[in-house]
């Protein structure tokens, strides 16, 4: 699941380099990437190649939002069909590696600043 949320932005001519990487901050790569594919009208199925739509340094990041995509859904289809406490067991594990990334830190951190979380994906 990706969450985007909608922001004011400045007229293509008028954003610089850092307005633009100021804009995308909190915007998982994919959901960049996505927009790049939907503005040049090119499809984007999964058998697609898209690799002339990543730019320098995303490959990692898409790699990073996918391996815990992958994680999440594991997790869950290993749990479903256990008894709780069993669940709980594995889902504990599992989630250890979520709760010590970076997104994991940066909401209770923006709360206690009382500031808009900025989530990177990580």
């Amino acid at each position: 699941m990706v969450l985007a949320c909608p922001m004011l932005m400045k007229s293509d001519t008028d954003m610089t380099q850092a307005d633009s990487a100021a804009a995308d901050e909190g915007v998982p790569v994919s959901v960049r990437i996505r927009e790049r594919l939907k503005a040049a009208r090119q499809r984007f199925h999964s058998n697609d190649n898209i690799a002339d739509f990543i730019e320098p340094g995303e490959l990692e990041q898409l790699l990073d939002e996918q391996r815990q995509q992958i994680l999440i859904l594991a997790t869950l289809r290993e749990t479903e069909m256990l008894p709780e406490a069993e669940a709980f067991a594995i889902e504990q594990t599992h989630g250890m590696t979520v709760m010590a990334s970076e997104d994991a830190k940066e909401g209770p951190r923006a709360f206690l600043e009382k500031r808009e979380p900025v989530f990177r994906g990580r």
